[in-house]
């Protein structure tokens, strides 16, 4: 039997279209002495994304961190790479998504996606199925990297 990639597509497709949101990702080049310059006057206001870099939105679907002993989760809470209010993010496998973006969801709120883990990718015979990463909420703050 051989593997269909385009079923694997459908149905991580059907997972985050029934369960997912709309997401703004907004990520910059890494390139050494980079700036990013924010237009907002107020830490607070929503549209301190427009700064320059480039912005793709999508589908992503939140789960909160489960933490369960034993799990691929526990050892960063163990080590203290993430916490138990932060979440895992999964998205298409298309959507670029690296660990200097910031994710705005469908209620306003702004995430950032941690350096460490990472964003991981999760492919089927060379094709990106899709990504998977934790985010932290940063309720105004302007502390990205």
């Amino acid at each position: 039997m051989a593997l269909n990639i385009q079923s694997f597509y459908d149905d991580f497709n059907t997972a985050i279209t029934d369960t997912g949101q709309n997401i703004i990702v907004k990520y910059w080049s890494t390139t050494s002495g980079t700036t990013v310059a924010y237009s907002g006057s107020d830490y607070d206001e929503p549209y301190f994304l427009s700064a320059s870099g480039t912005t793709v939105s999508g589908l992503g679907m939140f789960q909160p961190v489960s933490g369960k002993l034993g799990g691929g989760e526990f050892k960063y809470l163990e080590a203290g790479i993430i916490k138990y209010n932060d979440q895992k993010l999964f998205t298409h496998g298309s959507l670029t998504l690296q660990s200097n973006s910031l994710i705005t969801d469908s209620n306003g709120s702004v995430w950032k996606v941690l350096n460490e883990p990472g964003v991981a990718e999760w492919s089927v015979l060379g094709s990106v199925i899709y990504k998977s990463s934790f985010v932290r909420l940063i309720n105004g703050s302007l502390n990205v990297i």
